[in-house]
């Protein structure tokens, strides 16, 4: 029987109305014993007179940082950290700060750091044509960084737009190395950090505050894997928060109250912090089994036509790093939108999103999209995943054919 509402397998949070959301934060503000608002950003207090100061300093605690400053968004954030840095820097090119090609700073933020900071971005180059592509390392940075010393180097942790890869631990710890000596500013934009942890922290000595004291500052977001309405958090000493909170003033990110944004952020926080490691190891099962049903696929289309069928899905990376990966399929997006409508047709599921895009560098000729892991595809059972997965690739195989 088939579903009304499909189930939606790449959908990883369920869509909630505006006034479920506020009915939530009022419950949410009762349940922490939140019975004041905060005053700009309530600076002048201590934690003791402060639930704003008290979550920012939780945050510090658990990263290992020394102090946190909350704020409205991710950009502002990033801003924030390269006008501290410049700040601070004594290098004759403290006006750059050096990234990978796929940052959000260069594919997200309308050239913010160019319009708004006057910064030139140093970036290490795509490699157009590899299908698959790498995350920042120590090989592709060492050269670039000591022929410019930018002010701040910056690595995200994962590297979303390439699939949620991980820079390693062993070349984190050579940047960091590197970046102490030339007294450049080490930078994690650490949206997704939570994610990431899953990677990085697989060891009593590889914990989170182990990998976060490799860097001077960190950026993480609040809205993605951890549900909050919106929002951000900057972690690092004393000297840089200080001075951040002159910078988040400038920008006008000094609201007169940040409750709503930070209370929900705050119970994202206290719910979702220890879930990704589940949601990793969820991912990776799935992919697993979806990947099986592609081979298993075109061999059969192999031995039915005695030719040679390829593939018609695959996954970056093959085998997930973080919760979020990225599906490829190797159509063009009318035909993977059409296939799937009528697989939901036929068996009331979707397998993919229908937020697609073409594909860049080594795969043109692909359209893909980003899958994550969350409470809303959790625990969608097996045979639902393969049940949608094997109806959409022989949509998708006919649709090919034609």
């Amino acid at each position: 029987t088939v579903v009304s509402t499909p189930i939606e397998l790449s959908q990883a949070r369920s869509n909630i109305s505006p006034s479920e959301a506020f009915q939530n934060l009022s419950n949410e503000a009762r349940q922490l014993n939140i019975d004041c608002f905060d005053c700009y950003g309530d600076q002048m207090l201590s934690p003791n007179n402060s639930w704003l100061r008290t979550f920012e300093m939780t945050l510090a605690s658990h990263f290992g940082m020394e102090d946190a400053v909350f704020l409205p968004s991710g950009i502002m954030a990033q801003m924030v950290t390269l006008s501290v840095n410049r700040e601070f820097s004594d290098s004759l090119s403290k006006d750059s700060f050096l990234c990978h090609y796929s940052s959000h700073i260069l594919l997200h933020e309308n050239d913010a750091h160019v319009e708004l900071i006057k910064m030139k971005a140093i970036v290490v180059p795509a490699k157009h044509a590899e299908e698959f592509q790498n995350p920042m390392s120590f090989s592709d940075t060492s050269s670039l960084i000591l022929s410019t010393l930018p002010s701040t180097v910056l690595v995200e942790c994962p590297h979303r737009e390439i699939g949620g890869k991980c820079t390693s631990w062993e070349d984190l710890i050579e940047l960091s190395k590197l970046c102490k000596e030339k007294g450049i500013k080490l930078h994690m934009d650490g949206a997704r950090l939570w994610e990431a942890a899953a990677f990085y922290c697989t060891s009593n000595d590889r914990d989170i505050k182990s990998l976060c004291k490799l860097f001077d500052s960190i950026y993480v977001s609040f809205y993605k894997g951890l549900g909050g309405l919106t929002g951000a958090m900057l972690l690092g000493n004393k000297a840089f928060i200080t001075k951040s909170r002159v910078w988040i003033r400038r920008f006008g990110g000094n609201l007169f109250t940040l409750a709503p944004y930070a209370i929900s952020a705050y119970v994202g926080f206290k719910n979702n912090v220890d879930t990704f490691q589940a949601k990793r190891d969820r991912l990776r099962h799935v992919i697993a089994l979806v990947s099986r049903l592609v081979m298993e696929e075109a061999e059969a289309v192999d031995s039915s036509n005695g030719g040679q069928a390829s593939v018609l899905v695959r996954f970056d990376p093959p085998i997930p790093s973080v919760s979020l990966i990225h599906v490829y399929l190797y159509t063009d997006i009318q035909s993977a939108l059409l296939a799937r409508d009528e697989c939901a047709t036929i068996c009331g599921i979707n397998p993919i999103s229908r937020n697609l895009k073409e594909g860049r560098y080594g795969a043109t000729g692909q359209v893909y999209f980003e899958m994550n892991m969350g409470p809303a595809n959790f625990h969608i059972s097996d045979e639902d995943w393969i049940t949608g997965w094997r109806t959409y690739l022989s949509v998708l195989r006919r649709t090919v054919k034609e």
